[in-house]
């Protein structure tokens, strides 16, 4: 019962990290795509 807690606690910790990462990357990835945008405009 106490192992399966765990494994469960350590799943949402590696979901969620990895949610992060995956957000972070987006977020630079588009940022990305807007300066090439604005500079394609200029």
């Amino acid at each position: 019962r106490t192992l399966k807690r765990e494994i469960i606690s350590m799943y949402k910790t590696k979901k969620a990290r990895f949610e992060g990462f995956i957000n972070d990357s987006t977020q630079r990835v588009s940022l990305t795509f807007d300066m090439q945008l604005h500079s394609k405009h200029w």
